[in-house]
């Protein structure tokens, strides 16, 4: 019974020691589900910088206990509006408590400089917000007291 019981810890001990080294040699995002974020809330505040810098905090909820925030991905459309996509992964085979879990992330929006002096729309995984620039976000090479 010892040997049977030896035996078997050692043939556990081998498939784990496979396991591991066939998950270390593979992409590390194949393990996982990329999705988006369910996004409630954006805020933008405007920085006291010049030029000014915008940050956005999203808030909204996490479907299950594995999902956590992925990658934030940034660009403007044809219309100049910001569109933010906040990424999610989870592991593929997890098993997870299904409950939602509030979640919020701030980060400093990307090609504000040098923007006009205008009204502008943010849009975080659908939930969109606005801030306006009431004077060009850029510093003039005119002196006017030359």
């Amino acid at each position: 019974m010892k040997k049977l019981l030896i035996g078997l810890g050692v043939i556990i001990a081998v498939i784990i020691v496979i396991v591991i080294i066939r998950r270390n040699g593979a992409n590390p995002m194949e393990n996982f589900v990329v999705g988006e974020a369910q996004v409630e809330n954006v805020d933008v505040v405007l920085l006291e910088t010049f030029p000014v810098s915008v940050s956005v905090t999203a808030t909204g909820q996490l479907p299950d206990s594995c999902t956590e925030l992925g990658d934030i991905i940034q660009s403007r459309n044809e219309n100049g509006d910001f569109v933010v996509t906040i990424q999610t992964r989870r592991p593929v085979d997890a098993q997870c408590a299904q409950f939602l879990s509030d979640f919020s992330s701030t980060f400093m929006l990307e090609g504000v400089d040098g923007l006009m002096a205008g009204q502008y729309t943010v849009s975080v995984n659908g939930a969109v917000t606005t801030f306006t620039f009431d004077v060009d976000n850029f510093i003039s090479d005119f002196d006017p007291l030359k």
